[in-house]
Formats: structure tokens, sequence, C-alpha cells
């Protein structure tokens, strides 16, 4: 037993670091970070689209500016360890990715008209609260926060999907991994 206090510091100091595992904590720790009024891009809101290759027809700088939902939730996604959709700026792609849900839990995508986030819970009215990126009020900068829609439903819900984690195993063709 006398390591029991040496376990309860390396257990307190684990606490103060802590790297977020999940796509919901990822969006909890980018809070805060919101759309500028200027020209130029937030270059935070520019990592979530950077992430992703994709062909559209509104540059990334635009994206930046008034839809950047989408890249947001893949991006915490990604960061998890999860897939992601085909492509992170297409509404049809958030519907048809990972798995259909009726009852949402905290961190299933919540796919509304136009918006994609993650659902968090209720608050207390009972109103259900998301967690995403590009949200905000009307006259104010769009940001990552936690938000009510009010009665407005989703389109749907959906169960976000767990990367395979896989390594390839070394054959015996495989000579530099012979000569090791």
């Amino acid at each position: 037993m006398r390591c029991f206090p040496f376990l309860l510091l390396l257990s307190a100091l684990a606490g103060c670091s802590k790297i977020p595992h999940v796509p919901l904590e990822w969006a909890e720790h980018e809070i805060g970070v919101q759309t500028w009024m200027e020209a130029r891009p937030n270059p935070r809101i520019m990592v979530y689209i950077n992430a992703f290759t994709i062909s559209t027809t509104s540059p990334p700088e635009e994206i930046a500016h008034e839809d950047w939902c989408g890249f947001f939730a893949a991006w915490c996604l990604k960061k998890g360890g999860y897939l992601t959709p085909q492509n992170p700026y297409s509404m049809t792609s958030w519907c048809q990715y990972g798995k259909d849900v009726d009852i949402p839990q905290p961190g299933d995508v919540a796919v509304f008209w136009g918006h994609v986030a993650f659902y968090f819970g209720r608050n207390v009215r009972g109103e259900r609260i998301y967690l995403g990126g590009d949200q905000g009020h009307a006259g104010h900068p769009t940001a990552v926060c936690r938000l009510s829609f009010g009665q407005d439903e989703p389109l749907c819900y959906r169960r976000p999907v767990k990367a395979a984690m896989y390594t390839k195993l070394p054959t015996s063709t495989n000579k530099q991994f012979l000569r090791m």
C-alpha cells in the first residue's frame, strides 16, 4: 500500500493535461473559436477546412466565413479516430454518414437543413442542445458553441463509426523487414 499516494499523484497529474479522445471532447476543446468579421479568415477555422481535400465551387477562405460547420464536425471526428463523411461540405454526405439513429446520444451527429452539429444533451427546459461550429445568433460572429435551436428538428441523427485500426503484418517478401 506504500505506492498508493504515488498512484494518486499520477492520476491527478494525468487529469491536468487531458487530451480529448472522442469527437465531442474535441468539439468542447474548441469552444470559442469564431469567424472573424474582417476580410481574412480565422486561421483556426482554416485548419478544420484544410484537413480535407474536396472540390467545391467555393474557395476555402469563403467557406471559413459562412459554411464551416461540416468541416468542424468532420475535423472533430477525425481527431477522435472516427470515420468522416466523404464530403464534409455536403448535407447529402452527412445524411449518409455513419449509422442512422432515432434517439440521439451525446456525440451523435445532428444533420439539419444547411447545418451539422453534435447532439450534446438537453437543457433545464428540455430543449435539445447542440455543440458545433459556425453556430450563433443573427448579427453576431458565428462560433464553436453550445446552442439550442428551439423546436427545430434535425433531418436525421447519425451515430459516428470508429475508424478501423490495423497494422500490416510483415511478410517474408518484405526484405527490408527481414534485415532488421
